[in-house]
């Protein structure tokens, strides 16, 4: 039934809000990351200069971090909940492969948060479309090409700033240097992927409206998703 469905077409809107947010402060991060690198390597970098450019750095990794830290605690609001609601479809056709838990879990547990977010986002993505009577006779599944590109730049991301942070921590002028661009295009990498998490949100809140929408008629009581 639909009153089981909870709302979520709020905490879509959030998500998108941070994620732009976040976007603008990668933005401001990257370019001070390649800044200081370019200073390190030239001859006229001193110890005053180091103090002030990496004051700015700082400022500039607090303000991306928080937005990153915010930015997760949303999206996965939205995701369990996206994903919650399959489970109150009550629908044979709609059997969720994991429990509701693991929605929000996968992303802490080692080696599986590579694969297992991944793979319920598709499910909800296609079971979401199932479950709207006809949509899938008339139109067939929208593709998961955006959830595998999404994923790809996500785990692209940790890579490098994975090697980047190990490199950090070297005394070679060099390797700092080098370090600082890493993490530089690292953190770039990070902008298509928040796009297309964007549009993945974007595109499933379609999707949960649509499934709304189709069962609205048979109980004129229910309000519109909030």
């Amino acid at each position: 039934p639909m009153d089981s469905i909870l709302p979520n077409q709020e905490r879509a809107r959030w998500v998108v809000t941070f994620f732009y947010i976040n976007i603008l402060l990668t933005l401001v991060f990257a370019a001070t990351q390649w800044w200081q690198a370019s200073f390190i390597e030239s001859d006229e970098f001193t110890s005053e200069d180091a103090t002030q450019s990496g004051l700015l750095i700082g400022l500039s990794a607090i303000g991306f971090l928080v937005s990153m830290i915010i930015c997760a605690v949303f999206f996965i609001r939205w995701f369990r909940r996206a994903y919650a609601n399959l489970h109150r479809l009550q629908d044979e056709t709609v059997i969720p492969s994991y429990t509701e838990g693991w929605a929000a879990g996968a992303w802490f547990v080692p080696f599986m948060n590579l694969v297992r977010p991944y793979t319920i986002m598709k499910e909800i993505w296609n079971e979401t479309q199932s479950a709207i009577p006809g949509k899938v006779e008339r139109e067939g599944y929208q593709e998961t090409t955006l959830i595998g590109w999404w994923w790809a730049c996500w785990i692209g991301y940790n890579i490098l700033t994975n090697i980047a942070s190990r490199l950090g921590g070297e005394a070679n002028v060099e390797d700092i240097a080098f370090s600082l661009k890493a993490g530089s295009i690292g953190e770039l990498l990070s902008i298509p992927a928040a796009l297309l998490a964007i549009r993945m949100v974007q595109q499933t809140s379609v999707f949960e409206q649509e499934l709304y929408d189709s069962h609205r008629m048979s109980d004129p009581s229910e309000h519109l998703l909030a």
